[in-house]
């Protein structure tokens, strides 16, 4: 029997989907959204969400192995947090908890204020696009005012005085904007808010930046970049969009796409029972493995490892799972 959906249900399930670019694999970015939906818990009870660190603490120890850590936008590291919570209020509790935690894993401690300030602003522009709300200059005004009103109780007071500093800059870059239509917006997600809602398309070459972009694109017209299988596309090449083509998806990925998706979705409605991960003393070292050997890891589930191969110093493994192919990395030591 097949789910019945509301609108906000089937705009939810459009935006997370359609954040994805339309190739096999997946890039850096798109691990980090799907890391950020599998830490995803809620209580029935008190009627809540929550992340289970434990859980993201396996999984960063996981990424370093078959990622390479590039210094991109890693705002939508935090999109399953903003899906599945019903209010601003009850995703700014999760991101205080997060953001430090991530920005120091990805060595950008000197901008979490700046990913504050810009999780704020973006939770309100997706909150706004999933009511079906295409207005920029009103989102404007809706994301000044929220600035405004906007504070955290840091013990800290170098840290309150920064965030302070910074959140006027933001405050004053929507304010320029909200007077002058022709304005050039400069602050990072405030532009990409901008260039979304106004189709202009862009010319970026951030992956992070991208994400977001195609994140708040209308549902009806969403559109992808054209990515090169690199981290960052090629600055002379030209970023064009186009309309998503779901035929260019593996039914697979759009399957398994969809279903996380779904997954946010019973988190949002406190519908699904998740057990507390614990974390492991040790995590599973693939490079014992020979091909063909199946195990079941507690983060990746059921994988087969399928390829593995020594290159200079490194040990490269390739496993095969439901969430695609991933290539371990090991230093050999001598």
């Amino acid at each position: 029997m097949k789910e019945r959906y509301d609108n906000l249900d089937k705009n939810i399930i459009d935006m997370y989907v359609n954040t994805f670019n339309n190739t096999k694999e997946y890039n850096e970015i798109e691990r980090l959204i799907l890391i950020g939906t599998k830490i995803l818990s809620c209580n029935k009870k008190r009627l809540s969400v929550d992340v289970d660190i434990d859980r993201l603490f396996d999984e960063l120890r996981y990424f370093q192995y078959y990622e390479i850590r590039n210094d991109i936008n890693i705002l939508n590291f935090f999109l399953p947090i903003i899906l599945s919570t019903r209010s601003i209020q009850s995703s700014n509790r999760i991101f205080m908890n997060l953001v430090e935690k991530i920005t120091h894993f990805y060595k950008k401690t000197n901008k979490t204020m700046d990913y504050i300030l810009e999780l704020f602003c973006y939770d309100m522009a997706i909150r706004y696009r999933l009511g079906n709300n295409n207005d920029v200059y009103e989102l404007f005004e809706m994301i000044r005012e929220g600035l405004i009103n906007f504070d955290i109780d840091f013990q800290d007071k170098k840290n309150k005085v920064n965030f302070h500093i910074k959140k006027i800059k933001y405050i004053e870059e929507v304010h320029k904007y909200i007077d002058d239509e022709d304005y050039s917006v400069n602050t990072g997600v405030l532009r990409i808010i901008r260039d979304a809602f106004l189709e202009k398309g862009g010319d970026y070459t951030d992956i992070g930046d991208i994400s977001v972009y195609n994140t708040l694109c209308n549902n009806d017209k969403l559109s992808h970049t054209n990515q090169n299988e690199t981290h960052v596309a090629d600055k002379k090449s030209p970023t064009f969009y186009k309309e998503a083509n779901r035929d260019l998806y593996t039914n697979e990925k759009y399957a398994f796409l969809k279903s996380m998706s779904e997954f946010v979705l019973k988190i949002r409605q406190y519908n699904i029972d998740i057990k507390k991960y614990q974390r492991q003393e040790k995590i599973v070292d693939f490079s014992k493995y020979k091909v063909g050997d199946e195990i079941l890891d507690p983060i990746l589930n059921r994988v087969k490892i399928i390829d593995s191969y020594t290159e200079d110093d490194v040990r490269i493994v390739v496993i095969d799972s439901k969430t695609g192919k991933y290539t371990f990395r090991y230093k050999i030591r001598k």
